[in-house]
């Protein structure tokens, strides 16, 4: 219901994948420059026009004047940028939430959640046994700590597509194992989803 409420085609044998971006900053010496996020959201609008059976879910970090008139604001890059976005919020496969939508809600509807380099829903998401990886559009994080970890970090279009294809084809049997094998300890200890209920419990009990 949720599906046929917010996309414009139908819900049967589709993937819901949902993209995080981070804060984009105007210069090159930035891990994540305005260059990454216009490739970025270039790649997940090229994923879509490969993957009819995709549905994506798009919850951007910051709103548009972050990109044209505030602080950190671009004039030419911010402008290619806006230009993404709404070819992006008019494809009939998107569902574009803006910068105020409810991660939780996104998480729990999404088979696969990708997160632009660093930012922290992906670890939520493998903390919850979800299908999830962080995508980086260039290659500032090849080679580091958590590029080393096979399948977390994915850097460029090809490499994209193909982590999403092994997602799609992969069991929930055989993704927990993985997760197992390389997630947990490395970077998620519990995975069982109750972090929240866990940091709770450490405030009562303080």
């Amino acid at each position: 219901r949720w599906l046929r409420e917010h996309f414009k085609t139908g819900d049967r044998g589709i993937t819901v994948v949902s993209f995080f971006d981070t804060s984009f900053v105007d210069s090159d010496e930035s891990p994540t420059s305005y260059d990454d996020g216009i490739r970025a959201y270039q790649d997940m609008y090229d994923l879509l026009e490969k993957h009819n059976d995709i549905r994506l879910i798009i919850k951007p970090s910051k709103s548009e004047p972050f990109f044209l008139r505030g602080h950190w604001s671009s004039p030419e890059k911010g402008l290619r940028l806006i230009a993404i976005w709404e070819k992006l919020k008019k494809h009939p496969r998107v569902y574009w939430t803006g910068d105020s939508g409810d991660l939780p809600l996104i998480m729990a509807m999404s088979d696969i959640i990708i997160t632009h380099c660093m930012s922290s829903p992906t670890v939520e998401a493998l903390g919850a046994q979800k299908k999830a990886f962080w995508y980086e559009s260039g290659l500032k994080h090849k080679g580091l700590i958590y590029d080393k970890i096979p399948g977390l970090v994915v850097h460029g279009a090809a490499a994209l597509e193909k982590r999403i294809r092994t997602l799609k084809r992969q069991s929930k049997q055989d993704y927990v194992r993985y997760l197992k094998q390389n997630i947990r300890n490395n970077l998620e200890p519990y995975m069982d989803g109750k972090g929240i209920l866990r940091f709770q419990k450490l405030l009562a009990e303080g």
